[in-house]
């Protein structure tokens, strides 16, 4: 598989007449070129995201038809890597165009790295990633892919293969806002979602191509909150948030509501002289279930509020108007008022 192209040329042609080869073999830099790449990453982009800006390397496979060589698929690249140098894309395992042959490409890249199962099926020329694990700690891999449409070698005047990659996954992320009035500040920690499928296979077949879950396979991920501690205003107008950093997850239509997710809060109050008390006065721990509809490359953001109230176990102090006293009776005052007509003294 790691043979040059006009080795598989030849190889594939066998049966075929001493004149094929030929046309095949003459294919030379001079006439032809390298083939040679563009990217770029379909939005959205973030820094963790693998972006156009980010990307610096992915592997490519790809075949060519060509009728000298009858029907067959001939292999031209088996997950070679490429590598971002300046504003070009270099190759470690270079291939030349070949006049009126009929390209496919397929690339991928897993957070800038390969993926030992990502595998070029040359008879149905698609790509497969069979058993894909999303990291069930860090969650923090970004896999992309890239696949053209059917392009025809020249002579001369090939142009870069242009790669628009596609998120494969899905990106999640939580915000916290503080709804307790300026006199208390929260801290957020220990975000956990439990329950996440974690392994599946991509077959690109399955146009527009699918993820498909064999075992039940579940894992706990963590999402490390970024931001200080949220001071309260209570106002809507003026949120005050603090958000967890991006996590990769498998596509997935949950059947049910299983997948759980719990945070640890702590409320500080203000002190007399106006500083914030390192020491909280209250503490929780929330729990809630979500049945996610998560799609291939979307990404969403929870929005979490925390204020006082059963959701939260901390209740507001509340006052109600029990009764207004009703007047005394009234006292009749008849003596001790002798008016006249200058002030006394």
């Amino acid at each position: 598989m790691k043979k040059t192209v006009l080795m598989l040329a030849v190889a594939g042609m066998t049966m075929a007449a001493c004149t094929n080869s030929e046309v095949l073999d003459s294919a030379t830099e001079a006439q032809t070129g390298k083939i040679t790449f563009n990217t770029h990453v379909n939005k959205p982009t973030t820094k963790a995201n693998l972006s156009t800006e980010t990307l610096d390397k992915f592997w490519v496979s790809g075949y060519y038809t060509h009728t000298a060589a009858g029907s067959s698929n001939i292999q031209v690249f088996n997950k070679a890597q490429v590598s971002k140098e300046g504003d070009n894309w270099k190759m470690t395992d270079e291939r030349y165009w070949l006049k009126d042959a009929k390209y496919h490409f397929f690339a991928y890249s897993d957070g800038g790295n390969s993926y030992a199962n990502a595998n070029f099926n040359l008879a149905d020329g698609k790509l497969v990633i069979a058993d894909y694990v999303v990291n069930p700690q860090s969650h923090d891999k970004d896999l992309i892919f890239a696949a053209t449409e059917e392009i025809t070698g020249k002579e001369s005047g090939n142009e870069k293969v242009a790669l628009t990659f596609r998120h494969l996954l899905t990106k999640m992320q939580f915000t916290f806002k503080n709804r307790f009035t300026g006199d208390y500040k929260i801290n957020i920690s220990d975000l956990k979602i439990e329950g996440i499928r974690s392994k599946a296979s991509y077959n690109q077949a399955a146009a527009p191509g699918q993820w498909t879950f064999g075992d039940d396979t579940r894992v706990v991920a963590t999402l490390p909150v970024e931001g200080d501690a949220i001071n309260g205003n209570g106002s809507a107008e003026e949120d005050k948030i603090v958000t967890t950093g991006f996590k990769y997850v498998l596509p997935r239509v949950y059947e049910q509501a299983d997948v759980k997710i719990s945070f640890k809060f702590d409320v500080y109050p203000k002190s007399n002289d106006g500083s914030w008390s390192t020491t909280p006065i209250y503490g929780n721990t929330l729990y809630t279930s979500l049945k996610p509809n998560w799609s291939v490359g979307s990404q969403y953001n929870y929005n979490v509020e925390l204020a006082g109230g059963a959701a939260t176990g901390l209740e507001k102090i509340e006052f109600t108007v029990t009764q207004v006293d009703e007047w005394g009776n009234v006292t009749e005052i008849t003596e001790g008022l002798n008016f006249s007509t200058t002030i006394s003294e």
